[in-house]
């Protein structure tokens, strides 16, 4: 389970980036979504509040089952083998409205030793399907794991100055303590 701080680390990390983005958890049950930004709020018309703690699954209620069929199987093939995958699935805005959604997901490692989240990039592609929006969109995502990777980084660095910094104010009390000086 990913723990709440590398969640609100990414929440701050994906909130100033241009592309709709979702964070899902696979360590819980169902992998439900823990961060999404303004873009995909703004692409689906769902608030974090409602989306937070479900699958995102839930985007496609409503749609022919059929559109998606071999969508949702390339997603589960691509995360039953903890790798990325890139798919056109039929969604569905709060307000009903139906689109195409260009879906792109990878495991991104957030914290060392934990299991991977899975982060999702949204496009809203219906009437725009040509090669060079798709390539577009795809430079954006990885710009945007790139950004997340960095982050990732900066995120352990900080834990690994705090330990030391830790570290260093507990031997110095036991020495206080022991020989009554510090230093």
């Amino acid at each position: 389970m990913l723990e709440q701080a590398t969640i609100d680390g990414v929440q701050m990390t994906i909130d100033r980036l241009p592309v709709a983005l979702t964070v899902a958890d696979p360590s819980q049950p169902d992998c439900p979504l823990v961060a999404v930004n303004g873009r995909f709020q703004e692409m689906t018309g769902y608030a974090p509040a409602d989306v937070i703690g479900r699958n995102c699954r839930f985007l496609q209620d409503g749609c022919d089952g059929s559109d998606n069929e071999a969508a949702r199987e390339a997603i589960r093939t691509a995360l039953s083998r903890a790798r990325g995958v890139e798919v056109v699935l039929r969604n569905r805005t709060r307000d009903g409205e139906f689109f195409d959604n260009f879906l792109i997901m990878h495991p991104v490692a957030l914290s060392y030793g934990n299991t991977p989240a899975i982060v999702g990039s949204q496009f809203r592609i219906t009437g725009r399907t040509t090669d060079s929006d798709v390539a577009e969109q795809a430079n954006q995502v990885r710009e945007t794991l790139s950004r997340l990777n960095f982050e990732r980084n900066r995120l352990r660095d900080e834990r690994y100055r705090s330990l030391a910094r830790s570290s260093v104010e507990l031997v110095r009390t036991w020495s206080y303590r022991r020989y009554g000086q510090g230093n």
